[in-house]
C-alpha cells in the first residue's frame, strides 16, 4: 500500500482496500470504470490542451504553490497546464511577487484555506498585474475533491477541464 501520491497510486490502493475488506470484485470494477474514465480525459485533453501556464496555491500569505510532484501538480500536468512552481525547491514553495510577476501565469487555481478569488486578488497588490488577474482567470477549488487520494479526484479532474476550457 501506498500514500496515494498519483492518480494510479490512488487506483491501486482502491484494489488493496477492496481485498482487506473482502470487496475485491467490487473495487476492481471501480479501479477498471475510473480508470477508463481518466484515459478517456486523457484522450480529450490530448485533442484540445489548454496550454496555459498557471500556479495552484496553497495559500496566499505567504504565497505558497503546490508543486510539480503533488497531486495538485500532477493534474495540472495532465491538464496541459506549466506549473509556475517547476524548478522551484520544496513541496509547496514559496512564490515572490518578482516571481509571480515574471512567470505572468495565466491561471490561478486557489484552494485549501483560500475560500473566495478576492482572497487572492487582495493577498499580494502583485497578483492584479498578472494575465490571470487581468483575464479574471482565478479559480476556487474544493480542497475535499481535489486534495484527498481518492477515486473522485478524476472526477474534479475532468470537472476541473470542463472549468478551465472556458479560460481566456
Amino acid at each position: 500500500m501506498n500514500e496515494g501520491k498519483s492518480l494510479d497510486s490512488i487506483l491501486e490502493n482502491l484494489t488493496v482496500y477492496g481485498s482487506l475488506t473482502g470487496q475485491t470484485k467490487k473495487a476492481e470494477e471501480v479501479s477498471r470504470i475510473y480508470r477508463t474514465k481518466l484515459e478517456n480525459i486523457k484522450e480529450k485533453i490530448s485533442k484540445k490542451p489548454l496550454n496555459k501556464k498557471g500556479a495552484f496555491l496553497f495559500s496566499t500569505s505567504p504565497m505558497m504553490v503546490f508543486n510539480s510532484e503533488s497531486l495538485p501538480g500532477q493534474i495540472f500536468e495532465i491538464l496541459g497546464i506549466e506549473n509556475i512552481s517547476k524548478g522551484l525547491p520544496g513541496g509547496r514553495p514559496i512564490v515572490s511577487p518578482e516571481y509571480l510577476i515574471a512567470q505572468n501565469p495565466d491561471l490561478l487555481v486557489g484552494s485549501m484555506a483560500i475560500s473566495n478569488k478576492d482572497d487572492i486578488l487582495n493577498s499580494n497588490p502583485f497578483v492584479k498585474q498578472t494575465k490571470a488577474a487581468k483575464n479574471g482567470s482565478i479559480l476556487i477549488v474544493d480542497s475535499n475533491k481535489i486534495l484527498r487520494a481518492t477515486p473522485r479526484v478524476i472526477d474534479a479532474l475532468e470537472d476541473l477541464y470542463a472549468e478551465l476550457s472556458d479560460v481566456k
